[in-house]
């Protein structure tokens, strides 16, 4: 498993992880001890997925697992170890790509309509 470091109030910390496989799975980003955390969509390129840890998520000092999730099945990919640091004045919060229910079954209905079956599957399962 990755381990990757990172400060408290970070707004840009990328998470890249290796697969093999060809159908795109979500990336769950997790605190380890109050199990809340946030689904992302990650690129993948290369054999590579790519995706940024929510910022929301950083704004406290404790250990964040990164689950790749596919067909239900949860398979821990990496770990994100927050180190504590005081507010910085500048902090602004930063928008996030997550993937809220309503923008998931939006997209799984644009995906159902245009035939694509596969990625309308494959959202529908997000909700």
């Amino acid at each position: 498993m990755m381990i990757i470091h990172a400060w408290q109030w970070d707004t840009d910390v990328p998470v890249q992880i290796p697969w093999a496989g060809s159908e795109l799975p979500t990336l769950d980003f997790v605190h380890q001890d109050t199990h809340t955390g946030k689904a992302v969509i990650p690129e993948l390129r290369d054999g590579t997925l790519t995706a940024r840890c929510p910022p929301s998520l950083l704004q406290s000092a404790r250990r964040i697992v990164v689950y790749t999730r596919m067909d239900n099945t949860l398979a821990k990919a990496a770990a994100i170890c927050v180190q504590p640091r005081p507010k910085p004045p500048e902090y602004v919060d930063a928008p996030e790509n997550i993937w809220t229910a309503e923008k998931a079954v939006a997209r799984a209905m644009k995906a159902a309509i245009s035939g694509d079956d596969f990625a309308a599957e494959s959202l529908a399962a997000l909700i």
